[in-house]
């Protein structure tokens, strides 16, 4: 099995710490396909204070390439091009363009990727407006046995210096666990722990012994009652803040989902988020 990105190392934690949370929303999505060639997925949340609406739609072709278009409710436009395995295998070549029809600012990026056995290389370039400037970033992935050792770095070609840089190691098993240590450009320091428990509980945590604002860990769980019909999720923090969500399937394709998040720290006070989703999947 090829490794991930660079970006994509944590990305099982971070989906762990996210998804299934709608604190503050009332949230609606839809995934369809029309066959197996192109594919619909429509969302929109309603702040419940504030009663801001936002949405997207976004639409995706599979042929030769992969195209996907998406609009948002903030008249954000944009537009991505994929090519996966036509000049050799492992390599990926793609672009993203971005409009805003308001502000009328145009942002793009060229991006590659190419998979060996033991290695992930990515490289991709960032316009952004009418700068001048342009951003390159780069990053690799290798491991042996498990253990894996990665970097990126951003350059910014207007300034003429590296603005940005990370080195992680640690271990990684696909699919089931990894325990990796992640050392930034400011010497913030981040160790994120995953673990696939059993096929139905899920288990991560995250830990900045040295962030700007003091130690701070961050622990969630995952844990399915009834595969594919209920699921329990919930996460807490040293800061005193609790998220809980329950996701249940009313029918096949369709899943309600309800989540709040607590703050223990003045939990009389009842200043508190509560949130709803409801999600239609063919």
């Amino acid at each position: 099995m090829s490794l991930p990105s660079y970006v994509d190392l944590t990305k099982r934690l971070q989906e762990l710490f996210s998804i299934g949370y709608n604190f503050g929303k009332v949230a609606i999505s839809t995934q369809n396909s029309a066959s197996e060639a192109v594919e619909f997925n429509a969302n929109g949340s309603q702040d419940i204070e504030d009663s801001s609406v936002t949405s997207d739609l976004l639409v995706k072709f599979n042929h030769l390439c992969s195209c996907v278009y998406k609009w948002s409710s903030n008249n954000n436009v944009s537009k991505e091009v994929t090519f996966q395995d036509i000049l050799t295998p492992g390599l990926k070549l793609g672009g993203v363009f971005q409009y805003n029809l308001d502000s009328q600012v145009k942002n793009w990026n060229a991006q590659g990727q190419y998979k060996l056995a033991n290695c992930t290389l990515d490289c991709s370039i960032d316009g952004e407006g009418e700068s001048s400037s342009l951003f390159l970033n780069g990053s690799i992935v290798a491991g042996l046995r498990g253990f894996v050792t990665g970097c990126e770095c951003k350059f910014d070609t207007g300034e003429g210096k590296m603005i940005a840089s990370s080195l992680t190691c640690g271990y990684l098993d696909p699919g089931a666990s990894y325990l990796l240590v992640r050392v930034d450009s400011r010497g913030l320091i981040t160790g994120s722990y995953f673990q696939q428990v059993t096929p139905c509980l899920e288990l991560g945590v995250v830990s900045m012994p040295n962030s700007e604002d003091g130690p701070k860990m961050d622990i969630a769980t995952k844990f399915a009652l009834s595969p594919q019909v209920l699921t329990l999720r919930g996460k807490v923090n040293n800061r005193s803040e609790l998220g809980v969500g329950c996701d249940f399937q009313v029918v096949k394709g369709m899943t309600l989902s309800f989540s709040s998040a607590i703050d223990l720290k003045t939990f009389n006070s009842g200043s508190h988020k509560f949130g709803i989703g409801l999600a239609f999947a063919q």
